[in-house]
């Protein structure tokens, strides 16, 4: 490959700067056939997933418009096609959140539990009658 068509802004790019991008990722059960995958120029790769950090970060969310004006001030298809992309990597990054936080909750049930359990299981010395 010598060159490619970025598939959000359709222009052309030496093969250098091809950035592949799974629609659906690939954690999410996204496969690496031709049907998922993404052709994808540097700034348009980075572009998405800037904005999908944006997209799960309530404090960021304001940002989403102006970062796409800026980048693609009149071009509403590609505005939509970035954030299109953008939902698939967002909804990893929440759910990639959403398991390490019950994973976390996980471990501290079962500290909290094994500790009541030592707890309960040592006799306190003090009111033992001497």
């Amino acid at each position: 490959m010598q060159s490619f068509i970025c598939e959000i802004c359709n222009e052309a790019y030496p093969a250098a700067l091809h950035h592949e991008h799974h629609k659906i990722p690939k954690s999410l059960g996204g496969p690496d056939t031709p049907d998922n995958l993404v052709s994808l120029c540097q700034t348009d790769h980075q572009l998405l997933h800037a904005i999908a950090y944006m997209l799960v970060n309530p404090k960021r969310k304001h940002e989403i418009e102006p970062t796409l004006r800026s980048v693609y001030p009149t071009q509403m298809a590609v505005q939509k096609k970035v954030l299109e992309y953008a939902n698939h990597v967002a909804r990893e990054m929440f759910l990639k959140k959403e398991l390490k936080k019950d994973d976390e909750e996980e471990v501290r049930v079962t500290v909290d539990r094994k500790s009541t359990r030592l707890n309960s299981s040592h006799t306190d010395i003090s009111r033992m009658p001497s």
